[in-house]
C-alpha cells in the first residue's frame, strides 16, 4: 500500500492506494500518529484502496479512538461500495465518520 500525505485549507489528506492487510496496518498506523500531532483535520481518501482486512479496520478503530481523545476525528471519504460493504459487515459503519 501506498500513502500519499498532501496539505490543503487545514486539513491532512492521507490517499490510501492498494490493499490495507496484515502487512501494511502499521504503516498506516504510523502515518496517521504523525498526522494527529500536527494541529490538522485528518482525512483518509479511499479513492484507490481496493481492499481492507480485519487488520486495516483495527487500525482505523484505534486511531479514531486516538484522534477523539485529542478532540480530533479522522474521517474517510470516496470510500467504494465494496469496502463499505466490508464496514456494515463488521458494524464499523456506526463506529467512524464517512464524508
Amino acid at each position: 500500500m501506498i500513502v500519499t500525505k498532501s496539505k490543503k485549507d487545514g486539513v491532512i489528506i492521507l490517499t490510501l492506494d492498494g490493499k490495507l492487510g496484515i502487512t501494511t496496518s502499521s504503516q498506516l498506523q504510523e502515518v496517521i500518529e504523525e498526522a494527529l500531532k500536527e494541529d490538522y483535520e485528518v482525512v483518509l481518501d479511499f479513492k484507490r484502496l481496493n481492499c481492507i482486512s480485519s487488520a486495516g479496520l483495527w487500525v482505523l478503530f484505534m486511531e479514531d479512538k486516538s484522534a477523539r481523545t485529542k478532540g480530533k476525528k479522522l474521517k474517510l471519504k470516496n470510500v467504494s461500495k465494496e469496502i463499505m460493504e466490508t464496514f456494515y459487515t463488521t458494524g464499523f459503519q456506526d463506529l467512524l465518520t464517512f464524508v
